[in-house]
């Protein structure tokens, strides 16, 4: 998967790459939210993905498909990453939406479209 920035006038500014080592391994992104100058992006990764976009490495390895929560800072730096393991092996985010109360902490919800899908909130995770 990438994310890329864009400027008020639409001109690129930069962007980032989290992918595959080889083979059927995979990294896609499904949905990106922008939130006090944080980007989060949520979708799935199998097999062995280099979660670091830069020139170092931060391999991990899962089996099956599993969902995964990334936050970079406003010039796509990493700042963590969360897996979100199925009890059946296979998950996937397919949206994130950041809620602001004046009487809460921020939470990020985490979802996906199946009728048996949970609402997971990360309070203070943020």
């Amino acid at each position: 998967g990438f994310v890329s920035r864009y400027d008020s006038n639409g001109n690129f500014v930069t962007a980032i790459s989290i992918g595959g080592i080889g083979g059927n391994n995979t990294a896609r992104f499904n949905s990106i939210e922008v939130h006090n100058n944080s980007v989060y992006v949520a979708g799935l990764v199998y097999g062995t993905v280099d979660l670091d976009p830069g020139a170092l490495t931060n391999n991990i390895t899962v089996q099956g498909f599993v969902g995964i929560l990334l936050k970079f800072d406003y010039q796509l730096n990493p700042n963590w990453h969360k897996l979100i393991i199925s009890t059946n092996g296979q998950s996937e985010i397919y949206q994130i939406r950041i809620k602001s109360n004046q009487f809460l902490n921020d939470k990020l919800q985490v979802g996906n479209t199946s009728a048996s899908s949970r609402i997971v909130d990360f309070i203070k995770m943020i």
